[in-house]
């Protein structure tokens, strides 16, 4: 995390290393032509170059010229989902035990 923290820019294949950029306020390209994040890049935290070398420098030179404003909230839930899975796994043994 040191290395990504005082990076110039992330590039990656990774569909979790943007999400690390984020935090860092450090740019990010992804080396893809999709993700199932498209929320960094609406965010202007990530880019996505697909694959070709010459489309990878040219997306680095757009995403680390623009300075890094966007806000997002990277709250993901209210720290419980652990517990909730619990529940619901032991109320499904609970359930089976009870129809045996």
């Amino acid at each position: 995390t040191k290395l990504e923290k005082n990076a110039f820019c992330l590039i990656t294949d990774s569909g979790t290393v943007p999400e690390e950029s984020l935090y860092f306020k450090v740019p990010s390209v992804t080396i893809r032509e999709t993700t199932e994040r498209p929320e960094f890049i609406e965010a202007g935290f990530n880019i996505i170059s697909g694959l070709e070398s010459n489309d990878i420098l040219r997306s680095v030179s757009i995403i680390t010229s623009n300075e890094i404003k966007g806000e997002w909230d990277p709250n993901f839930g209210n720290g419980q989902t652990s517990t909730k899975v619990l529940n619901i796994i032991t109320g499904k043994f609970n359930r089976i035990k009870y129809l045996e």
